[in-house]
């Protein structure tokens, strides 16, 4: 039943990112990621997937330090990196699954991949993990074996539950109106009615179904 779940959510978030393509008027000065940055994964055997697959970001903590000039006092932060800390991450992100498989198709994790770093941080905040299908556009941040938000060129969605994460991630999409964007997308999650904005060049869709939300641009 599950399986039959996502195949639908699937077909649907495909179906959809089809129609905002090819929509008139919907066109946004929001950055579309050029295919020579779409994600590139050669075909290996499972072996050489589970390598230098994990992210080893080092965690900082701040150390005030104050200091006197003339009589005036002033502070001064001190990035200081601890071993504990490094460790801890470093055995949370081992726990993650090195690819995951939705509906017959296999994502591989990339919370290491550098230019994928603010999804990653993101995926990391709500305790998730960040996967990708090879040689694609398409992403999503899993958490405890199930997706919670999809994200392709001029498209995201997310489950209803996690919609600060879509809030968030559409920092990333480069609207030029963020905030009105945001609101829109509160809106819509009150009152489960659809938005559709035109706006010259730069416009949108928000819009609910069953327990997910989407935005188009």
């Amino acid at each position: 039943m599950k399986t039959k779940f996502y195949a639908i959510l699937i077909m649907s978030f495909v179906l959809f990112i089809a129609g905002a393509i090819g929509h008139e008027g919907l066109h946004s000065k929001a950055t579309q990621q050029e295919i020579s940055d779409i994600l590139v994964h050669p075909q290996k055997n499972n072996s050489e997937l589970n390598k230098n697959l994990v992210l080893k970001d080092s965690v900082t903590v701040k150390v005030e330090t104050v200091s006197s000039v003339k009589g005036i006092e002033s502070e001064t932060t001190v990035e200081k990196t601890t071993p504990e800390d490094v460790a801890s991450v470093n055995d949370d992100e081992s726990l993650l699954p090195k690819e995951v498989t939705i509906d017959g198709t296999i994502f591989i994790n990339i919370m290491n991949e550098e230019k994928f770093s603010d999804l990653s941080q993101l995926a990391r905040k709500y305790n998730a993990g960040l996967y990708a299908i090879p040689e694609s556009d398409v992403f999503a941040i899993v958490k405890e074996d199930n997706p919670i938000f999809f994200m392709s060129t001029g498209a995201k969605s997310a489950l209803k539950d996690y919609s600060d994460l879509l809030s968030e991630s559409l920092a990333f999409s480069g609207f030029e109106n963020l905030e009105e964007v945001r609101n829109n997308l509160n809106s819509v999650l009150e009152t489960g009615k659809e938005v559709n904005i035109v706006d010259g060049y730069e416009g949108y869709s928000i819009f609910q179904e069953d327990e997910w939300v989407y935005v188009s641009w």
